[in-house]
């Protein structure tokens, strides 16, 4: 089951969320995908990022240490650029070929 956390990122700033899994599993070779969107369930991304296997680091998901699970993902202040401040749901999914799996989920609270 995925963990809901909530964390807060004003529009302006740049912010890296740091996922550690718990307990701690492997994810190399992952594909790992972090998706905001304004409520649950929406398919109206406005980040959708995604780091597979040999593509580290290059959307904004680098895998820190793969054999604990570790993960940062960078939130540019560009992905928010007309937004307005609000909550927004983001939820982190494991989306390889027959592994489907939501791994954390919160609210990025955004002000000015």
């Amino acid at each position: 089951m995925a963990i809901l956390t909530d964390y807060q990122l004003n529009l302006p700033e740049k912010g890296v969320l740091t996922i550690e899994m718990t307990p701690p599993i492997g994810i190399s070779g992952w594909t790992i995908e972090y998706r905001l969107t304004k409520r649950f369930g929406s398919d109206d991304y406005i980040i959708q990022n995604s780091c597979a296997s040999g593509f580290n680091g290059v959307s904004g998901i680098t895998v820190t240490n793969g054999a604990a699970g570790i993960m940062n993902i960078v939130n540019f202040p560009q992905y928010m650029s007309g937004k307005l401040p609000g909550p927004y749901a983001w939820t982190l999914l494991r989306t390889n070929s027959g592994h489907q799996t939501e791994l954390a989920r919160g609210y990025r609270l955004v002000d000015y």
